[in-house]
């Protein structure tokens, strides 16, 4: 409360309704670090790593690959004998890839549902518009190069693919009129000043998968599928989803 009242960081100003989260987040740091020698805080958030990283004991990190890469965690990574057994099961994985493909096909319809693309090209009043149905990914890349471990059996693997969604926006009357009939999205009577549209497009999507592995089973002499749990691969974030260009 002192410090919003003051505006002291991560505050950027006194009475920052805004910046609250981000105080508690900040408070919970130091409560954590009374208890341990270092504090290492995984943030892209500008205010809040300015503030954390004033405070002796904390290190501020902007993702979780730098916080693997760091030479403490790697050491400690390589102490268990981990990182030769995930590299072993990349290079797996990357020899066979349709298996992977399979398991993220039945995983990134649902987490594109309800998102939103931005274009100055949607000629909506924000130039966005709302993921409401989609087809199946196509050209799905995995970039095993960048590939990470983080912990607990727990592989990070960055994706790209290509994919055709509908959209809805909501259009001025008015400009609908002014359009080309061959390029009128369709649409409905949303209210007296705008249509609620519907359009194709299609879409590039970005972003992470996590894979499970039981890496006691993982072996030269053994099938991928042995040790590697298809089922559970999950979505782990999108990063950005954009129209592809023609």
């Amino acid at each position: 409360m002192e410090a919003y009242f003051i505006g002291e960081l991560p505050l950027r100003e006194p009475k920052s309704r805004k910046d609250i989260p981000d105080a508690f987040l900040f408070q919970s740091a130091l409560t954590i670090l009374g208890a341990v020698e270092t504090l290492f805080i995984v943030s892209e958030d500008g205010a809040f790593g300015e503030a954390a990283v004033t405070v002796d004991g904390i290190t501020v990190l902007k993702s979780l690959s730098e916080f693997v890469e760091l030479p403490t965690v790697q050491a400690a990574l390589a102490a268990q004998d981990v990182l030769d057994k995930v590299a072993f099961v990349i290079n797996q994985l990357s020899a066979a890839p349709d298996q992977l493909a399979l398991a993220f096909m039945s995983e990134v319809g649902d987490q594109v549902m309800w998102k939103k693309i931005h274009s100055r090209t949607i000629p909506d009043d924000n130039h966005e518009a709302t993921i409401s149905s989609f087809g199946d990914p196509e050209n799905i890349e995995f970039d095993f190069e960048e590939a990470a471990y983080f912990g607990e059996g727990q592989i990070g693997l960055p994706f790209r693919c290509l994919m055709t969604v509908s959209a809805i926006y909501y259009l001025f009357k008015s400009d609908f009129y002014m359009m080309e009939v061959e390029d009128q999205p369709s649409v409905s009577d949303h209210n007296d000043h705008y249509f609620e549209a519907e359009e194709e497009f299609e879409v590039v999507i970005r972003g992470s998968i996590s894979v499970n592995v039981d890496l006691d089973e993982v072996s030269n002499e053994k099938e991928v599928d042995e040790y590697v749990d298809f089922d559970a691969v999950e979505i782990d974030d999108i990063a950005n989803i954009e129209i592809a260009e023609s």
